[in-house]
C-alpha cells in the first residue's frame, strides 16, 4: 500500500487523575492577651501558610504535609470593647497563636485509581464557607468560634513521553480525522542538590539539650532567568524543639524563617521556555553554641532543587483512520490543552486617602509610592477570564507640619484596594483552570488633595488557560501486506521478515493475518512478548489466515 507515517514525541504532563473533597471544620480562637476584649466580629479572613505540598501514599491515597503548607491560618478583625485608646478596630491572626487547621487532619480522604507514590501532585484549596460568632469564656467576649468549609482538589501528574502520529501519507486524506492540540512539551528535567549554610537562629536562654530539629519549604517564588542562568529563590522554616535551662526545664519551640538563593546554569536555555522550579528540604545539620545573651543554634540545610524546563508545542495528532487495510495501536492521552498564553500590561489609577490620625501632605511631598502586597485569582468565564484580588499601596510622603528646627517630619502610610479585571480570551469556557501572575512594573503618586494621593499603576498579568483533554490517538499503524490479497497460486511459499525497530509479534501477525501463537510455535520462539531487531521471522503460507492476536 506505500503508507508512510510521521511521528514526533512529546514528553507532557500527563493527568493520572483528579479527586475533590468538601469538609467542614470547627475551631475555637482566642484573642491574644495583648488585645483587648471583642465588642463585634467585622470578619474572618482564612489563608493558607504556604503552597500545599501532597504526595501519593499506598493505594493512591494523598497525604498533605502539615509541615509544608497543609495549614490554614484564619485572620479575625473586630470592634473593641475598649474604645480607650481610640483605635476601635483590631485584627490578629490564629498563626500568632499557631492555632491552625491542618489539612492532614480532615476526616475525607482522596483517592486516585492508578496513582502511584512518587508522581506529582497538584493541590487547590478553596474556602467555600465561612461562619463565625464571638465567644464569652467567662464574662467578656475573648473567643471566636469558627466553622470553616473547605474544598480540597487535587490532580495527580505523570511526565510521560508519547511518540504521536501527526501524519499519514498514502491513505485517501478523507479518512484521517486529526485534532489540533496546543501542549507544553517537557524539553528538560534536572535536579540538583546546594547546601543553604550560616542560618543561625537566636535563642535568649539556656539551652540543656536539643530535642528535635526539623524544617519545611515554606515558599518558592518565581525563578529569575538571564540566558541560560536562572535564578531560585524561596524560604525555608526550621523548628527547634529544646529543653530549657533550670531546676523545671521546659521544653521550649524556636522557630526561625531563612532564604534561600541560588544560581543554576541550563544549558541551552532559550527565551521561549517556561521554567518551573520546585523546592525541598531534604536534610539539616545543626550546631549549638553560646553567645553574650543566651545561644544560638546554626542550621546548615540540604535543599534539593528540581527544574523543569517546557515549551509550547502546536501539533496535529491524528485520532482515527477509516480504511480496512491497516491495523491500528492507540494510546489514551490525558493532558491540560492549553487554550490561552498571554501576558498583558494594564495601566490604571487609584486614590490612596491618608488616614485621619496622620498629618497632611506637604506640597510636592510625595516622595515614595510602592505596592507592598498582592493576592490575586482568576477565574474563566464564557470567552473571558475575570482577574480579581486585593493589594496593598504604601506612600511616603513629607508632612505639611514642622517638628523642631523647622523640620518637616516624613510619614507613611497604606491602604488596601480591591481589584477587578475582565480579559479577552477566546475560547475560553467556564470551569476551564485559570492561572495569573501579576507582577509591579511601575508605581507613581502625586498629590490631588491634603489627604488623597492619585496612583498610577502599571501591572503586568500573565494569564494562562487550561482545559483537560481526554483523546484517543494512534501510535502505531500496522499495514497488512498485500501479499495475503493475491491469489493462493501466486503466493510464496513462505516470507521471511526481518523484524524491524519498534515491531512485536502481534504486529506481524496482525500484518500477515496470522496469530502470535502460529509465529511463535513455527519459529521455536520461546517467549512470544520479546523478538530483537535483525531477527528473522519466516512466515509460511499455510499459516496464514485471520488475524487473531
Amino acid at each position: 500500500m506505500g503508507i508512510h507515517v510521521t511521528k514526533e514525541k512529546v514528553k507532557v504532563k500527563y493527568v493520572v487523575g483528579e479527586g475533590s473533597i468538601v469538609e467542614t471544620v470547627s475551631t475555637t480562637l482566642n484573642v491574644p492577651s495583648n488585645k483587648p476584649f471583642i465588642e463585634r466580629v467585622l470578619d474572618v479572613t482564612p489563608e493558607l501558610t504556604a503552597p500545599v505540598s501532597a504526595t501519593v501514599g499506598e493505594d493512591g491515597i494523598i497525604e498533605f504535609d502539615n509541615n509544608n503548607g497543609g495549614q490554614i491560618s484564619l485572620g479575625v478583625t473586630y470592634v473593641a470593647a475598649e474604645q480607650d485608646p481610640p483605635q476601635p478596630v483590631h485584627y490578629f491572626s490564629s498563626a500568632d497563636t499557631g492555632e491552625y487547621i491542618n489539612l492532614s487532619d480532615l476526616t475525607k480522604t482522596i483517592t486516585i485509581l492508578d496513582a502511584e507514590p512518587g508522581m506529582d501532585v497538584e493541590v487547590n484549596v478553596d474556602f467555600v464557607k465561612v461562619d463565625y460568632e464571638a465567644m464569652a469564656s467567662d464574662t467578656a467576649l475573648d473567643q471566636v468560634m469558627v466553622e470553616l468549609t473547605i474544598k480540597v482538589t487535587v490532580k495527580v501528574i505523570d511526565h510521560k513521553e508519547f511518540e504521536i502520529i501527526t501524519g499519514i501519507e498514502g491513505l485517501d486524506p478523507s479518512s484521517i480525522m486529526t485534532e489540533n492540540l496546543l501542549v507544553e512539551d517537557i524539553v528538560s528535567e534536572e535536579s540538583y542538590h546546594r547546601q543553604s549554610r550560616d542560618n543561625i537562629l537566636e535563642i535568649d536562654e539556656e539551652v540543656e539539650r536539643v530535642l528535635k530539629v526539623d524544617g519545611a519549604i515554606i515558599k518558592t517564588k518565581e525563578p529569575e532567568i538571564n540566558g541560560d542562568v536562572v535564578t531560585v529563590k524561596g524560604e525555608f522554616q526550621v523548628r527547634v524543639l529544646y529543653v530549657a535551662g533550670g531546676s523545671d526545664q521546659p521544653v521550649h519551640v524556636a522557630t526561625g524563617t531563612f532564604e534561600i538563593t541560588e544560581n543554576i546554569t541550563v544549558p541551552e536555555l532559550s527565551e521561549d521556555n517556561q521554567v518551573y522550579v520546585d523546592l525541598t528540604l531534604k536534610d539539616w545539620t545543626y550546631e549549638l553554641s553560646s553567645t553574650n545573651g543566651g545561644q544560638q543554634i546554626e542550621v546548615d540545610a540540604m535543599v534539593q532543587i528540581n527544574i523543569t524546563v517546557t515549551e509550547l508545542k502546536d501539533i496535529t495528532v491524528v485520532t482515527g483512520v477509516d480504511c480496512k487495510k491497516i491495523e491500528i495501536e492507540t494510546e489514551l492521552l490525558r493532558v491540560d490543552e492549553i487554550i490561552e498564553d498571554k501576558t498583558i500590561t494594564h495601566t490604571f489609577t487609584a486614590t490612596a486617602d491618608v488616614p485621619p490620625e496622620k498629618p497632611e501632605i506637604k506640597t510636592g511631598g510625595i516622595l515614595e509610592a510602592d505596592i507592598n502586597y498582592l493576592a490575586f485569582d482568576c477565574e474563566a468565564e464564557e470567552n473571558e477570564v475575570k482577574i480579581f484580588g486585593t493589594y496593598n499601596t504604601g506612600v511616603m510622603y513629607i508632612a505639611n507640619q514642622t517638628i523642631d528646627d523647622n523640620i518637616n517630619p516624613v510619614h507613611y502610610f497604606h491602604n488596601t484596594i480591591n481589584y477587578t479585571k475582565y480579559i479577552n480570551v477566546p475560547g475560553a469556557k467556564p470551569g476551564m483552570k485559570c492561572d495569573v501572575d501579576v507582577k509591579v512594573k511601575r508605581v507613581t503618586g502625586r498629590k490631588v488633595a491634603v489627604d488623597q494621593v492619585r496612583l498610577s499603576i502599571t501591572l503586568q498579568k500573565d494569564i494562562r488557560v487550561t482545559d483537560l483533554k481526554e483523546l484517543e490517538i494512534i501510535t502505531d499503524i500496522i499495514e497488512v501486506s498485500s501479499v495475503v490479497d493475491e491469489p493462493d497460486c501466486e503466493q510464496p511459499a513462505k516470507i521471511v521478515y526481518i523484524v524491524q525497530p519498534g515491531d512485536t509479534l502481534y504486529k506481524i501477525a496482525c500484518r500477515y493475518k496470522t496469530t502470535i501463537e502460529a509465529l511463535a510455535q513455527y519459529n521455536n520462539i520461546a517467549n512470544p512478548d520479546y523478538i530483537e531487531v535483525g531477527q528473522k521471522i519466516i512466515i509460511p503460507r499455510k499459516i496464514i489466515g485471520d488475524c487473531k492476536g
